[in-house]
């Protein structure tokens, strides 16, 4: 039996009577209820839409926001309806929105970009204006606003970060760019200005051959495919400038992706022309040559074969933080100052030029200042005199402070490796690091583990304190990672909150538990944010690999991936151990 609805409609009569009339109104009620449940989705759906949902009447007044919209203006969403935009705003706000709501009034959408200052500061709203018609009419204006604050933010940051690098590269005496795989700029640096009279910018996107010509680029092709090939390139050339021409060296360093595949080459080329001067001027007096190598900041050095005793300019000694005063030093006291890693390659090289097997001397090596630091130097040199039977009496050569390039090239590499913000190895040399640990793990029959780590709920630590608390965030969480492990495992982030860690030289699953327990109750201790402390937990996914072979990379942080899912869906603030299963099969292990 299905119930109806009814309305009765009752009449008293003359005579004392009524009449009653009714009809049947459960279509009617029927369409009501309808309304009313579609109302109430609208509600709980846009209720839950992270951006500002709004329909105006003509008269500007709300006719409905939803819950996030209300927060934005720091209101309930009762609190808004029926009032203007101007009463809700307030009127500094309102004089940036009234030209587009007049254009949305006029039948046209509008998109575009404001700032919305609140009492707690300036946020940036990127908002939608859809004008609707009624039936009478009357244009309504719907309204989409999303806050784009934390985009705007991190363009800040980022065109900060661009600004610094841009300062540093322009301010370096040397010709600094970026090459591709097709041989085109896509980096150049103020001293292309400078050095050639070309503007940097106007150079991006075009080929080497297109600024160089067919035959100066048929000249270093080769260099550019074999530096694309993987190799670190270094060699000379002229270089024809805006005034006269300019003697360079070149360096070539390979730029890989994550996956290790070559996408450019970054190229520096260092001024190297005073060099060659002193170098074509080696045959005239003592006087000049002194003179010349102390314009271009060389020191000269000479060294007798048969006492081994070594002579050097005033020059010298100023660099190693001595007086500028001439010097003679034997060769084995000489060679004691030479970095212990570089002695044996500098050894080969002055063999080479003393048997007579290259003519050139020319070693980049280190050598130990007066307090203990130690010094780049580029040494060049050659044998100057012989006896009748060949054996080399006397070289002679010059040395060059290089520290400054190559403090250069190890910024660049270390852009290249290093996570900004952490100092942490980044996904490129976590990759390399990874490789290497499991053909250890191989060679060495050595157990070893991978732990993927994020921080728990991170997204709110952003969302709620901002992104220079998260930055925080992540660096003290990094300094504990670090004091949670062994100095010979690796500790790496990955990308947003997610690091990882490489263990090498375990015996059992344990050992890599420990570790992961240890990591997690490292976390405990509350994150000091100012005048506040922070709870920040984190979730940890174990991959232990008993018998390396050396190809398992992708399988073991698959494991890991696996592991880590598990200890999120545990309810977090824990850690999960996998145990790598058949090559194709792998199944996570509690």
């Amino acid at each position: 039996m299905v119930a109806s609805w009814l309305s009765h409609q009752i009449v008293k009569l003359g005579d004392d009577s009524i009449a009653i009339t009714s009809r049947d109104v459960s279509e009617s009620k029927q369409v009501q209820e309808a309304l009313r449940r579609n109302e109430e989705l609208l509600r709980v759906v846009t209720d839950n839409v992270p951006a500002l949902i709004a329909y105006l009447a003509e008269d500007e007044r709300f006719l409905f926001i939803n819950r996030s919209g209300a927060e934005l203006h720091g209101r309930e969403v009762q609190d808004i309806v029926g009032r203007t935009v101007l009463d809700v705003v307030g009127p500094e706000n309102y004089q940036a929105m009234a030209p587009h709501i007049a254009a949305v009034r006029s039948g046209q959408p509008v998109t575009y970009e404001r700032e919305m200052r609140r009492a707690d500061g300036i946020r940036h709203l990127q908002s939608s204006y859809f004008p609707r018609r009624d039936e009478q009419g009357h244009v309504h204006v719907c309204v989409l606003s999303h806050d784009i604050t934390a985009r705007k933010q991190m363009e800040a940051a980022l065109e900060a970060s661009q600004a610094r690098l841009k300062g540093v590269t322009d301010n370096v005496p040397a010709l600094m760019s970026y090459i591709d795989t097709e041989h085109r700029f896509r980096f150049a640096n103020q001293a292309y200005q400078e050095w050639l009279g070309i503007d940097p910018q106007s150079l991006i996107g075009r080929s080497l051959r297109d600024l160089y010509g067919d035959t100066a680029y048929a000249s270093i092709r080769f260099h550019l495919e074999r530096a694309l090939a993987g190799q670190v390139v270094h060699y000379e050339r002229d270089l024809p400038c805006a005034v006269g021409s300019r003697h360079v060296q070149v360096t070539m360093s390979p730029h890989r992706d994550p996956q290790g595949r070559i996408v450019g080459l970054y190229v520096l080329m260092n001024d190297v022309t005073a060099l060659k001067q002193a170098e074509k001027q080696s045959a005239l007096s003592e006087e000049r040559l002194s003179l010349a190598l102390e314009g271009s900041h060389l020191a000269l050095f000479d060294w007798d074969l048969a006492t081994n005793e070594v002579y050097h300019s005033p020059h010298w000694s100023r660099m190693l933080g001595g007086p500028t005063e001439e010097s003679t030093i034997r060769l084995s006291n000489l060679s004691q100052l030479v970095h212990p890693e570089d002695l044996p390659i500098v050894l080969a090289k002055v063999a080479d030029v003393v048997k007579g097997r290259t003519l050139f001397y020319n070693a980049e090596h280190r050598v130990r200042t007066s307090d203990g630091q130690w010094l780049w130097i580029l040494s060049r040199g050659r044998v100057v005199d012989r006896d009748p039977r060949g054996r080399a009496l006397r070289l002679s050569g010059t040395n060059a402070d290089i520290s400054e390039q190559k403090a250069l090239e190890a910024q660049l590499q270390r852009m290249a490796e290093l996570d900004a913000l952490t100092g942490l190895p980044n996904r490129s040399l976590f990759n390399d690091r990874l490789q290497g640990a499991l053909t250890r793990g191989r060679r060495e029959s050595a157990p070893m583990a991978l732990l993927l780590l994020d921080i728990d709920y991170f997204k709110q630590i952003n969302d709620s304190l901002g992104h220079d608390a998260g930055d925080a965030v992540l660096q003290e969480f990094a300094r504990r990672l670090l004091e949670s492990v062994r100095l010979t495992d690796t500790v790496a982030r990955l990308g947003g909150d997610e690091f990882t860690i490489i263990l090498e030289k375990l015996h059992s699953p344990s050992e890599a538990e420990m570790i992961a327990g240890k990591i997690v109750a490292a976390m405990s201790e509350a994150f000091s944010m100012g005048d506040q402390a922070l709870r920040v937990t984190t979730s940890v996914g174990v991959a232990y690999l008993a018998h390396p072979t050396g190809d398992e990379a992708a399988r073991l942080i698959k494991l890991a991936d696996l592991a880590l899912y598990r200890a999120k869906a545990a309810g977090r603030n824990t850690y999960q151990l996998a145990e790598p299963g058949p090559m194709n099969t792998p199944e996570p292990v509690a």
